[in-house]
């Protein structure tokens, strides 16, 4: 008897002529572990009950499909005077002991689980076993291959009746050669050559080196239509509307020997019904009563050349949309429909439900264990009462996320519960603590100090009032230095702020060959500031501080005298400034962003009649980008940072003659925050054609007027600790008689990975650096001061 629904035919056809009469008896044959008051029950058979073929069919139907504890059954009735006999076969399905692969290499056995899973087959060891799931299980392994570029990997399995109730099943795989994409065409294009619909397909690509690492030149069919997604948005992007692609055909195209080993790749051919070109005609909104038509409608672009172009038409929806959720209209429906003129004329039809306005109900927060709410809360562009804003939301999220001690869930950062009754929202803001007041005792490697050891009390977050409290000791091989500080982001709850540091600070380093620089650094800075806007600050500071400086040069060495003459300089001076920052700063992290603006304009002003032996005003603009590149896959971000700045001095000594910088207020470069290679304040002023150093009276080295320094970084995301970065860095400085020429840089290419460590607040940096256009031909004494490998901790700008 067949299986399914022939049974249940077959018991009608016959025992169509004894319905009605009782049963006499049920004989079972073939049954080894199910027992009859099992079938029984799951027939709903009695002796004595009258035999209905139909009710009899439907639960033999029924008992197939759910239960999977048969392979076959057959029905037989027997007439025993007025009653009938039941005789009913069943072959029991065997139970699966072992499920075994063999030829796995490119793949392993949890992958082929994994993709199973998603496809729902029920195959496994101990429970009964399906033919019908094992073919399933064959397409579902040789379709995994096929997605990873083994398209010709082929599946059989054998079959081992262990015992008349145990079956052990050996799945063997031939992998084959993975076979790349050697040909993209098109067919039906006429609009669009075959380059330009090539470069649509971002993640199928003919096989080449750069496809090669980046994996693209695998045939993958969730990809190509992702691609092919694409390629229909080109079209309809220039009024192309009924744009179709059709299924790729795939082939194989044959080696020149005619063999099947490797080197085998396949042609896509893509056919393409372009279809006619459509212009846009009127623009009507239907069901709008909170905003008006000319608003709506304002918001489309023309179009150029009037064609219907779908990118115009998404900007203006999602401007649509964003109009609504930013004025509490959370529930508004926007639908469009495109309708079609004489001409190739289409118009474009909006019907909006814009249902009810909603409020912001209760805004709580959940995670916070140490921070106080008023401290999240202020940062808040939403409020209780107020209409519900969603532009409102999201910026507040990132306001939170810039604080750094309070980590937002990055699944779910807000929970919003809907009260249609009420027409609220509530907001419950979701996050963990990230950081806390801890004392740290460490160590480490930079290039301004080398090995350093460090001993510090810190935090961001005093109290939980968001606070920054700090005292940090440091020694190392070129700096001696005791910081300490306290500021308060918001007083009296107010958008200002107000900090103060103290500090006490040694530096002792090397320029050229035999020059050595000493200061001793101790003062105060007290600053104010206020916020304004969403992203934006102004603040104003004044140092005042006391330097002793020394410095050192050693003249006329030679065989003869090998010590020889030492020159020697000391300054004892107070400096006295002021310094207004107007900043913007729009990226979510302050040590890893992956997105956002920083604009930094300054301008600091020193002595006059501030006091102090140091007079000079220092203007300089810093500008930083941040873009997340990719997000699938492989995440990756670029960066660019510009810099420039000035220093002059102005007034005269007692004596009448002009002021000049001191040393250290000049401006110089180098060092791993700057133009990564270099040594620490090892890029100064040079001739442009000879590159020698420009120097002072006394022969020490300059550092110019002005600078200005560039940056280019790629990054890609290896994990949530690990960065690999590459780096493209340049900069100079210019003297007083030199113009400013962006086009005179140092430049330096490179590499670099960073880890985040906790312990050190900032990420370690691994850097390996190399010259781009280094000065030849110098002197040992002028040689420029590159490492090509470094080590550091803190970040690049």
């Amino acid at each position: 008897m067949a299986l399914a629904s022939a049974p249940a035919a077959s018991a009608q056809v016959v025992g169509a002529r004894w319905a009605g009469r009782a049963i006499s008896e049920i004989e079972y044959r073939g049954l080894r572990t199910l027992a009859d008051e099992s079938i029984n029950f799951y027939l709903d058979l009695a002796v004595g009950r009258p035999f209905d073929p139909a009710a009899l069919n439907a639960k033999i139907l029924e008992f197939w499909e759910k239960r999977d504890l048969i392979d076959d059954i057959l029905v037989e009735a027997e007439e025993v005077g007025a009653a009938v006999k039941l005789v009913i076969t069943i072959q029991e399905r065997p139970r699966l002991i072992s499920l075994d692969y063999q030829g796995l290499d490119k793949v392993k056995r949890s992958d082929i689980a994994d993709h199973s899973d998603k496809e729902r087959i029920e195959l496994f060891e101990g429970l009964p076993f399906n033919v019908g799931e094992l073919v399933r299980l064959k397409k579902s392994i040789e379709a995994l291959y096929a997605e990873r570029g083994f398209r010709f990997a082929h599946v059989t399995f054998e079959r081992d009746d262990v015992s008349p109730t145990e079956v052990r099943i050996v799945v063997t795989i031939d992998e084959g050669n993975k076979v790349k994409i050697g040909q993209v065409r098109f067919e039906g294009n006429e609009v669009f050559g075959a380059g330009r619909l090539q470069r649509q397909m971002k993640k199928t690509k003919k096989s080449n080196l750069l496809t090669k690492i980046r994996k693209r030149d695998i045939y993958n069919p969730a990809t190509v239509a992702e691609d092919l997604e694409a390629v229909e948005e080109l079209y309809k992007e220039y009024g192309y509307k009924d744009v179709q692609t059709g299924e790729p055909v795939v082939e194989v195209i044959a080696r020149k020997d005619g063999s099947e080993g490797e080197g085998r790749k396949l042609r896509v051919i893509v056919p393409i019904e372009e279809g006619s070109r459509w212009k846009l005609g009127e623009i009507q909104v239907e069901g709008n009563e909170v905003l008006p038509d000319e608003l709506l409608v304002s918001v489309f672009e023309r179009p150029k050349g009037g064609w219907l172009r779908a990118d115009v038409i998404e900007k203006g929806l999602k401007q649509i949309n964003d109009f609504y959720r930013n004025g509490g209209y959370i529930l508004a429906d926007i639908e469009s429909e495109v309708v079609e003129r004489e001409n190739l004329v289409a118009d474009l039809v909006l019907k909006i439900d814009e249902g009810d306005q909603f409020r912001v109900g209760r805004i709580e927060f959940e995670g916070n264990s140490r921070t106080r709410d008023r401290v999240l809360r202020r940062e808040l562009r939403v409020q209780e009462g107020l209409v519900f804003n969603s532009a409102s939301l999201r910026n507040s999220l990132l306001k939170i996320n810039q604080l750094e001690f309070f980590k937002l869930n990055e699944d779910e950062p807000v929970d919003v519960q809907v009260v249609h009754e009420d027409k609220l929202v509530n907001l419950t803001i979701k996050g963990e603590e990230a950081e806390r007041t801890e004392l740290q005792f460490g160590g480490g490697f930079s290039e301004i100090d080398g090995f350093f050891a460090q001993a510090a009390v810190s935090t961001r977050n005093f109290l939980g009032r968001g606070e920054t409290l700090g005292v940090s000791l440091q020694s190392g091989r070129f700096r001696d230095s005791l910081d300490m500080s306290y500021f308060v982001p918001w007083i009296f709850d107010r958008p200002q702020n107000v900090g103060v540091q103290l500090f006490d600070r040694d530096l002792d380093f090397d320029l050229l060959a035999d020059q050595r620089f000493v200061r001793k650094e101790r003062g105060a800075v007290v600053t104010w500031g206020r916020s304004f806007h969403l992203f934006e600050g102004l603040s104003l500071s004044y140092t005042n501080s006391t330097f002793e400086d020394f410095r050192s040069q050693r003249f006329f060495l030679d065989a003869a005298n090998p010590e020889g003459e030492l020159f020697e300089q000391g300054f004892e001076f107070r400096k006295s400034s002021l310094t207004t920052v107007y900043r913007y700063d729009s990226h979510d992290s302050r040590l890893e962003p992956t997105q956002g603006k920083r604009l930094v304009a300054s301008l600091e002003y020193a002595g006059g009649p501030l006091g102090g032996e140091n007079y000079f005003f220092k203007p300089s603009v810093n500008f930083a980008y941040t873009r997340m590149l990719s997000r699938r896959g492989v995440r990756t971000v670029g960066r660019f940072n510009v810099e420039v700045g000035h220093v002059r001095p102005f007034g005269h000594f007692d004596n009448g003659l002009p002021r000049d910088l001191f040393f250290l207020d000049r401006l110089v470069l180098g060092g791993e925050s700057s133009v990564r290679g270099y040594q620490f304040r090892s890029i100064w002023a040079r001739d442009k054609e000879t590159g020698l150093t420009i120097r002072d009276l006394n022969g020490f080295a300059t550092g110019g007027d002005k600078v200005i320094q560039t940056n280019f970084e790629f990054h890609v995301l290896l994990a949530e600790q690990f960065r690999l970065v590459a780096f493209v860095d340049g900069g100079n400085v210019f003297a007083e008689h030199q113009n400013f020429d962006p086009g005179n840089l140092r430049w330096v290419g490179g590499l670099e990975l960073r880890i985040n460590v906790p312990l050190f607040g900032a990420p370690l940096r691994f850097i390996w650096a190399n010259q781009l256009n280094p000065y030849t031909g110098l002197r040992f004494d002028e040689v420029e001061r590159f490492d090509s490998f470094d080590f550091s901790i803190g970040v690049s700008f």
